[in-house]
């Protein structure tokens, strides 16, 4: 009898840390779950959206800045993109076949350039909030109140974070787990960058709404707002809207 109890309760205890283990996943996929989850997949994309930025140097008034940023894409290539700062608007078309088209916005005309680079208008950007694979430089910590919840607090360090930044924490939505707030320290203990996000939701995939970024140096304070005006994914989009004239 005695040994079918401590059989009983040895089962128990490796039952509640296998529990415990798996209650807390790894940073790593954590990270690599919301990368996924703002990965937009599509034929078309449509967005519009508005970006409000505001410089203050040390001794300085603040500068502030908007521009409307229209962009079109569609598979294989095509992408059209436009702005407008209020004093002039830009129109630039890449076809896919290495040039960039830039329209003349006295003429109305579009002048070739060799594209620089290879432009491809779904390709995904670079996430900096990945490869951190030594053992230190991630670490988990449940933040929900109460415990328990699955919103989850990530630091890092290393990886792709800029050269100012020793740290970031990174806190996840636990219904989106979607990156909602992110914090970058120097070696000081000092924010040098800050961003706040909130998603929409289209189909499987969640799109920023809105996001909220700020940047501070020893004599720069950059603060930054891009609300989505405009979210289409997969509507019709006709080729005519990438014509070069």
């Amino acid at each position: 009898m005695k040994n079918v109890l401590r059989s009983v309760v040895l089962t128990f205890i490796l039952c509640t840390f296998q529990t415990l283990a798996w209650a807390t996943p790894s940073a790593k996929d954590l990270l690599n779950t919301a990368k996924a989850n703002t990965t937009v997949n599509c034929t078309t994309h449509h967005i519009v959206y508005r970006n409000t930025s505001v410089i203050q140097k040390t001794g300085q008034a603040p500068t502030t800045m908007v521009q409307v940023t229209e962009i079109f894409k569609k598979k294989p290539g095509y992408m059209k993109m436009i702005t407008d700062d209020g004093f002039q608007k830009r129109v630039v078309i890449s076809r896919g076949d290495g040039y960039l088209y830039v329209q003349d916005p006295a003429t109305g005309k579009f002048q070739p350039i060799k594209s620089p680079i290879n432009v491809d208008p779904f390709q995904q950007m670079n996430n900096s909030l990945d490869k951190f694979d030594s053992a230190d430089s991630q670490a988990v910590t449940d933040a929900s109140d109460p415990p328990g919840k699955g919103h989850y607090e990530i630091t890092v360090r290393g990886g792709k974070l800029p050269k100012a930044v020793d740290h970031a924490t990174i806190k996840l939505d636990p219904q989106s787990n979607c990156v909602t707030h992110m914090e970058g320290k120097d070696k000081k203990g000092n924010t040098v960058l800050s961003m706040d996000a909130t998603y929409q939701k289209i189909g499987n995939t969640y799109h920023p709404q809105h996001m909220h970024t700020e940047s501070h140096t020893n004599n720069f304070d950059v603060s930054s707002d891009m609300d989505v005006v405009t979210n289409e994914v997969d509507r019709d989009m006709p080729d005519s809207i990438f014509v070069v004239k």
